[in-house]
């Protein structure tokens, strides 16, 4: 927990007692309270959810854009341990306040202990005109003792703190979240999409966005060329990859492969792969490619032909609406096909003229696309049935390669789905965590700072990472952050990014990858490190994984 300076003036507490006498919400018994109750320390509930807030009136809005509401239970005994043990005991998404009285008041109730349900936010709640939050990173349960007392007066105010060894916050113990987004694409084409099993088969000719960041920072397009021999039908021919460290395009040429990509960004062509620095991995040929994303950055932040990675707005189109009526015909029970999924999604995502990445030669627009009459499969030659069952490989795909050849009559796409059953193993990138100590000093943290102060960078390959969001809330002395991150590979180096006007110090920091914790950098208490103000950027460097 965290203690926060309430006194106030005379005139202040008659005017909050005014207050109170007719205000019927949350905030005017909090300000009724404040009249008599000097000293407030907020104390971390429990399992806060990471979502972004809504503002109002000083306190963070729920998932259903309202207050959070008193939960109906107010613990008056114990000290700041035991309201800290008991709020932790309430279930979920709750946070708790210790009112004490001012030792100087005579008529002042006992210590109250008070509980709020805080459901659907990020850091917790803010309350107040200072719109102070609970601590950054949706901490977990609190600790097994305070570390701060503070006592304030109308005229002094004494702070005494102990070491940072008593920290009030922990870093959350659950484990990294390191299961990519994954979709691919093959054949005439198929989709697998990002929510699994589920498939799609979009036709057209042109360029089309396959996956994109909805920041449109990250984005692989596919290219879909008709095909010389049967014009109804399209394949991929190409993909182009868009990123901050520039374009790599993935063309057919010559009968093969060819990978163009721009030299010393950062960005590593390891056979298939492409793995950019900040961990996506695009494993392709000119015919065939498989997208993974790392999860903490695109959960909620992905779009294009593989869907966005929630079931209920999988079918998003390119303006952001949910499509419905999604038709499946009989041999293609597994995917969606035609209908709405054609002309109001997949249709959606074709790239404009504008926008594209690949030139007219290396994929050539079409305002109009080929229609494609979905017929009972091998209609127009049943002596193939046999010889695509025969010739597909097993394996997830096995239909889809079977569905090619009927749709086809061509057996031309089997070579694409072997050369993909025999696909080298997907690379893997490093996901670790980066937790730093903040110092025990009353100026160590970052409280009058709600918005995004401080950000780190990674030294990956060679390459500068963009910088990416560390703290975006208030922090507290000894509060503890974390955040979990990807990159290509394990950093060899860290930089720190303050851009608020005040100092953010802190006493230690270290990375955890597989389990295995190595500290960065440690530092004594009277000597701790200092980011920002005449020393806005700080590097160090990271030890090898030692796991």
């Amino acid at each position: 927990f965290f203690f926060r300076n309430a006194g106030v003036s005379f005139m202040q507490k008659r005017a909050a007692a005014q207050h109170a006498a007719t205000a019927k919400d949350v905030v005017g018994t909090y300000e009724e309270q404040m009249a008599k109750l000097q000293t407030v320390q907020v104390l971390v509930g429990s399992n806060l959810a990471p979502k972004t807030p809504n503002m109002e009136g000083g306190w963070v809005l729920d998932a259903s854009n309202k207050r959070p509401n008193p939960a109906g239970q107010v613990h008056f005994k114990g000290d700041a341990l035991e309201c800290s043990k008991w709020c932790a005991s309430q279930g979920p998404f709750t946070a708790c306040e210790l009112v004490s009285p001012n030792p100087n008041c005579t008529d002042c109730p006992t210590p109250m202990c008070r509980r709020y349900t805080v459901p659907d936010v990020h850091c917790g709640y803010s309350r107040g005109s200072t719109k102070q939050k609970l601590s950054s990173q949706c901490l977990s349960p609190s600790p097994s003792s305070p570390s701060t007392t503070t006592t304030t007066t109308t005229a002094t105010t004494t702070t005494t703190t102990t070491p940072p060894a008593t920290t009030t916050t922990q870093p959350s113990t659950k484990p990294l979240d390191t299961e990519p987004l994954e979709c691919h694409t093959i054949g005439d084409p198929h989709v697998g999409m990002i929510v699994k099993p589920y498939k799609g088969h979009p036709m057209g000719v042109g360029e089309f966005v396959l996956a994109r960041s909805k920041t449109h920072d990250f984005s692989v397009h596919s290219c879909h060329r008709a095909l010389t021999h049967n014009s109804s039908v399209s394949g991929n021919r190409g993909f182009a990859i868009r990123s901050a460290y520039g374009v790599v395009k993935v063309l057919c040429k010559e009968g093969g492969t060819v990978y163009e990509a721009p030299s010393d960004h950062g960005i590593t062509i390891d056979g298939q792969n492409i793995i950019f620095p900040e961990g996506e991995v695009v494993a392709a040929t000119c015919t065939t490619a498989s997208v993974s994303l790392p999860p903490k950055e695109y959960r909620g932040n992905v779009e294009g032909l593989c869907g966005a990675d929630v079931i209920t707005e999988m079918f998003t189109d390119a303006h952001g609406k949910v499509i419905h009526d999604i038709p499946k015909t009989q041999w293609f029970s597994k995917g969606a096909v035609s209908g709405n999924y054609q002309s109001k999604f997949a249709d959606s995502w074709k790239v404009p003229h504008t926008e594209r990445l690949f030139t007219d030669e290396e994929c050539p627009y079409a305002s109009e696309d080929p229609m494609v009459k979905i017929h009972s499969p091998f209609q127009d030659c049943p002596e193939l049935e046999d010889k695509a069952k025969a010739e597909c490989p097993s394996g997830p795909e096995y239909d889809a390669c079977v569905s090619d050849v009927a749709l086809m009559c061509s057996t031309d796409f089997v070579k694409d789905y072997v050369e993909y059953a025999n696909r080298p193993p997907k690379t893997q990138t490093s996901t670790f965590k980066i937790s730093t100590q903040t110092a025990s000093q009353w100026w160590s943290g970052l409280e009058t700072h709600l918005n995004l102060t401080v950000r780190l960078a990674f030294l990956v390959n060679g390459t500068w990472t963009r910088p990416r969001p560390f703290i975006d809330c208030a922090v507290h002395p000894n509060d503890m952050m974390s955040v979990q991150y990807t990159t290509a590979t394990r950093p060899r180096k860290i930089r720190f990014i303050d851009h608020s006007e005040n100092l953010y110090v802190f006493l230690k920091a270290d990375i955890t990858e597989n389990g295995v914790t190595t500290d960065i950098v440690t530092k004594e208490i009277g000597e701790p490190v200092k980011v920002g103000g005449e020393h806005p950027h700080l590097e160090f460097d990271v030890p090898p994984y030692m796991g």
